[in-house]
């Protein structure tokens, strides 16, 4: 049986000044194991949905459980286990140097000899060199970014990976590379919510697919890979 590692219930959030629900008695859970694909026209609630469930944004109505438990009453501990991938890989990055923003979020939870480890580890993971290690993040191509993006958030093995728009304005060369990345997580038991409004480039690696569509998860697919 699937072990549930993340679970919205009964969610309801709109925006301060506004009365338009984005989000209304939504329900989903990440399981271990699975790619949830969510898609939907721009301005559905695939962002909002991906802050909510990080713990980033709290709803008006509902809850988020983390390992059963409500996610709020665990924060900002429970962060380690939820990456959260954004759409502009320039909004995350934030260390000049490559090496220091990969070691960001594990220098909080791990000794120095450890985040060093942890870093060699992810650059085989992503197929970088390490002579990327001591190069400027501002200088990075875009696909480069966003594999750094991506760097910094698995060098701390979160066992929840939310990941908005990750191939948006990519080459096929990164699109390829991430789509790896996203099956090989999914075989070492990750949960996985993509937020895409293209399915196509997902269409043979999701397990379910979820139309957002005015606040509701209004249709389920199964992928065509079953």
């Amino acid at each position: 049986m699937a072990k549930t590692l993340l679970e919205a219930k009964k969610i309801w959030y709109k925006y301060p000044r506004t009365d338009r629900w984005v989000l209304k008695d939504l329900d989903i859970a990440l399981e271990k194991h699975k790619i949830i694909l969510v898609t939907g026209p721009n301005g559905a609630g695939k962002t909002t949905l991906i802050l909510i469930l990080a713990g980033l944004l709290e709803p008006q109505k509902g809850k988020v459980l983390l390992h059963g438990e409500p996610l709020k009453e665990q924060l900002p501990g429970a962060r380690r286990y939820i990456g959260v991938l954004f759409q502009n890989p320039e909004t995350m990055l934030f260390n000049p140097i490559v090496y220091d923003e990969i070691a960001f979020a594990p220098r909080q939870l791990f000794d120095e000899e450890a985040v060093k480890k942890k870093i060699h580890i992810v650059l085989e993971q992503l197929g970088l060199n390490k002579e990327y290690l001591n190069k400027h993040t501002f200088k990075l191509s875009y696909g480069e970014k966003k594999l750094i993006a991506i760097a910094s958030i698995i060098s701390y093995d979160p066992e929840i990976l939310l990941l908005d728009e990750p191939l948006t304005n990519l080459s096929r060369k990164y699109k390829d590379k991430i789509l790896e990345l996203i099956r090989n997580w999914r075989e070492q038991g990750k949960a996985i919510l993509i937020a895409s409004h293209d399915v196509e480039e997902y269409t043979n690696i999701y397990d379910s697919c979820y139309i957002l569509k005015y606040g509701k998860l209004i249709e389920n697919r199964r992928s065509l890979q079953e």
